[in-house]
């Protein structure tokens, strides 16, 4: 039970014919072992690029291949399209005085220069056979692989095949899956609905999905993807195209502005939960450029055990009437971040955090399948959770309803688990209370059916029995608190309308 809260820890699109681009998630970070990055982009081949360097590739081809110059063209021309497409892009816009600083760079291209040895290469290709491409990239039909523990990134692609073409119209072809996995290694994330909120750049990153991207499964560039390679040189050099007004997207139907890089409607804020819940960063944001960044930790004594509604007064609103900062009722200040597909409201009292929000959806096979929400409060020296999850459709009850207290106490945890039908009648719960308190309560069916554990010691005395006495009252009394709380946690959970 406790690892999905866990795992979920990392707003709701907003669905337009606009530009999705997308910097990874990573980008403006160091590189392992620097203490901050020189430059953002350094682990991505931009940066080489706008100095002049070259991309030196080592090709590894499957043992029955013999179309090495094929596939070395293959790569060259991903490269250079992803340069060249975007200088036709910006004519197709009429827009070259604009980009006049970097026409002349992106029409020039992308020298590939390929090599022998791994040692001398920025990046590996392996070309292997469509049937192996899944023991790589875990089912997909082709990959980008770049960790810190491995310091030279790998692409790799299938072997070309025409039956493989005739079955997918055309959409499995090592070119079309090359384009894509080139511009992960120039630094562009994924757009398509559940990877983006994966592995983009909070800020460096529009909210939009539009398919029309090679970066979703396009296998032509498009004003989008000539945003992001655009975004991408400006990001990486520093420099802030149309000054505090920014530039816009070039795709004519697009409304959106890029100041620094980043759309102007991202932030203020950027919410991200560190040490699994126990801290969480904001970072301020104005027209792209951090104006400040705070490591806030949760006051584990706090009493914000979410069972009661709080209002608060909205000082901000963004564009479109989402709350960004307010002031609960309790006196707490409170901000809130939209990140793609994920909501965080972080509420603050005296530098620290009283309790951290998130909505999110769950995703099953790509589509999203549940919505979850979850608060993280302390809760008697400890780090606890509550929440639930409900299917994403649904306007209904049903859904299951998740109580952990003491998440990094682990001798000392509580787990309630209660599952409702539609109405709000509890179908099933799982009940376990802390062993080391001498009371354990397990419900199989309904709330109600509570057995306390029996103490072991048998009372040989009057002394004895009247320290047995002690004990049961005190057993009597846990039991009943432990029935209110499940009681406050049921209130709580048919309140709630996300």
């Amino acid at each position: 039970m406790k690892w999905m809260f866990v795992l979920v820890l990392a707003l709701s699109p907003l669905y337009a014919a606009a530009a999705p681009w997308g910097a990874v998630a990573n980008y403006t970070e160091p590189k392992a072992g620097q203490t901050s990055a020189k430059r953002p982009g350094e682990r991505y081949l931009i940066a080489q690029i706008l100095d002049g360097r070259p991309i030196r590739a080592k090709l590894t081809l499957a043992k029955d291949s013999t179309k090495y110059q094929s596939y070395e063209k293959i790569i060259s021309q991903g490269y250079n399209r992803w340069f060249q497409e975007t200088a036709q892009q910006i004519r197709a816009a009429g827009r070259e005085k604009e980009f006049a600083d970097i026409l002349p760079l992106l029409e020039k291209g992308v020298p590939v220069r390929f090599v022998g040895e791994v040692d001398e290469a920025d990046i590996e290709f392996l070309i292997v056979p469509f049937k192996e491409v899944g023991e790589y990239c875990r089912g997909a039909a082709g990959c980008y692989i770049h960790s810190d523990q491995f310091p030279l990134p790998q692409i790799v692609l299938p072997q070309d095949n025409i039956f493989w073409r005739v079955v997918s119209l055309g959409e499995i072809k090592t070119a079309n899956i090359g384009l894509h996995e080139i511009g992960h290694s120039l630094g562009l994330s994924d757009q398509y609905e559940r990877a983006r909120s994966l592995n983009s750049h909070p800020l460096y990153s529009t909210e939009e999905t539009y398919k029309n991207s090679v970066m979703y499964n396009a296998t032509s560039l498009s004003c989008d993807d000539a945003d992001g390679i655009i975004n991408l040189i400006d990001l990486t050099r520093g420099f802030s195209r149309g000054g505090e007004l920014g530039w816009r997207s070039l795709c004519k139907k697009s409304d959106v502005v890029y100041v620094r890089s980043a759309p102007l409607t991202k932030g203020p804020y950027v919410i991200t939960a560190l040490d699994q819940g126990k801290k969480w960063r904001l970072e301020a944001f104005d027209k792209g450029s951090k104006k400040a960044e705070y490591v806030l930790a949760v006051n584990l004594y706090s009493k914000s055990m979410p069972l009661e509604d709080i209002s608060e007064t909205v000082f901000r609103r963004d564009s479109a009437g989402r709350p960004l900062s307010a002031k609960s009722s309790e006196g707490e200040e409170v901000y809130y971040s939209y990140v793609y597909d994920r909501k965080v409201r972080l509420a603050v009292r005296n530098g620290e955090v009283t309790n951290a929000t998130v909505w999110q959806p769950v995703y099953k096979k790509n589509k999203r399948n549940e919505k979850l929400f979850s608060v993280y409060f302390g809760e008697g020296g400890g780090l606890s959770v509550i929440g639930y999850t409900r299917p994403y459709s649904s306007k209904g009850k049903k859904g299951t309803m998740i109580y952990i207290g003491g998440l990094d106490k682990r001798e000392k945890s509580a787990d309630v688990s209660l599952e409702f039908d539609a109405k709000g009648n509890i179908i099933k719960s799982e009940i376990v209370w802390p062993s080391s308190d001498q009371a354990r309560t397990t419900t199989d069916s309904a709330i109600g059916q509570t057995t306390p554990a029996t103490s072991a010691t048998r009372a040989s005395s009057p002394a004895g029995m009247e320290s047995k006495i002690r004990r049961s009252l005190r057993h009597s009394a846990l039991v009943k608190e432990r029935e209110k709380k499940i009681e406050d946690l049921v209130e709580w959970y048919l309140r709630q309308s996300y």
